[in-house]
């Protein structure tokens, strides 16, 4: 086997966790049913509202009410989650971390993330202060683990860290096969930059771009939608609309991704 169906779950989360968890759950059921070896949900699926609620719905890092819904997901359908992200609380300050973290089929917690590049921007008139509701992590996570057969790499990161090239580079230098971008890109930024940064990672990296994007408005930002599944060769094979929750899928064929790497040795024919 050296192909297995992939999807995406967009959705406008609100400031409801139940709510928020209550729809994750129907559409996780629904793209197992559809066949789904793998299922990429977006940052902050579980909670999306302002720094003061967001801290206050902090989580556990692996032992609290999302991780556990998820893993108990994961088991049920037997298929591999990445929990977008969600807030989870630190020992060490207040500000919690925007906290990703990967599921097995058997709904074992195999590796998790801590996002390293906040969103601290100035957009048109609008300010947004991701350092006020987050702390930064510092360490880049690439996974090990097998799915539906195949032994792959999976490198992570979440939205803004989709502009920091190097990265991606260290997780291409790992032999990454799937790079995933959970992410709530804003409508501003993503009409200008959003397709052409995924494309650009995956083109450069040679790897699987899986990008899950929030839609619709939250208590504070409108998000871009249009998650998007893109190839090695760059080319977008499943892409969502703009406004509407739903699920893209898209069969990643990794004889596509040993092609790119041979035929065009760009990864071995790096100098610097």
């Amino acid at each position: 086997m050296t192909m297995f169906k992939t999807a995406v779950i967009q959705i406008n989360a609100q400031d409801s966790k139940e709510k928020n968890l209550e729809k994750i759950s129907q559409l996780v059921g629904q793209a197992g049913h559809q066949g789904a070896k793998l299922i990429a949900l977006p940052e902050t699926f579980n909670f999306r509202g302002p720094a003061e609620l967001a801290i206050k719905n902090a989580e556990n890092f692996d032992d609290d009410i999302t991780v556990n819904l998820i893993k108990n997901l994961a088991k049920r359908h037997q298929v591999a989650i990445l929990g977008g992200s969600i807030y989870a609380r630190s020992s060490a300050n207040h500000l919690p971390y925007n906290y990703s973290f990967f599921i097995d089929d058997t709904g074992t917690l195999v590796g998790s993330y801590k996002k390293i590049h906040l969103f601290d921007v100035d957009i048109d008139g609008k300010q947004i202060r991701e350092s006020s509701k987050t702390q930064s992590g510092s360490s880049p996570t690439l996974i090990s683990t097998r799915i539906d057969g195949l032994e792959l790499q999976l490198g992570l990161s979440i939205c803004y860290d989709l502009r920091f090239p190097e990265l991606y580079r260290l997780y291409a230098e790992q032999k990454a096969q799937i790079i995933f971008v959970p992410s709530c890109f804003t409508k501003q930024t993503g009409m200008a930059h959003w397709e052409v940064l995924c494309r650009a990672r995956a083109i450069e990296n040679q790897a699987f771009v899986i990008a899950p994007n929030q839609c619709g408005k939250g208590s504070e930002t409108l998000c871009y939608g249009r998650s998007l599944i893109v190839d090695p060769w760059g080319k977008i094979i499943a892409e969502a609309g703009e406004e509407n929750e739903e699920i893209i899928y898209a069969d990643l064929d990794f004889r596509l991704l040993e092609q790119v790497r041979q035929n065009l040795p760009a990864l071995r024919h790096r100098k610097i």
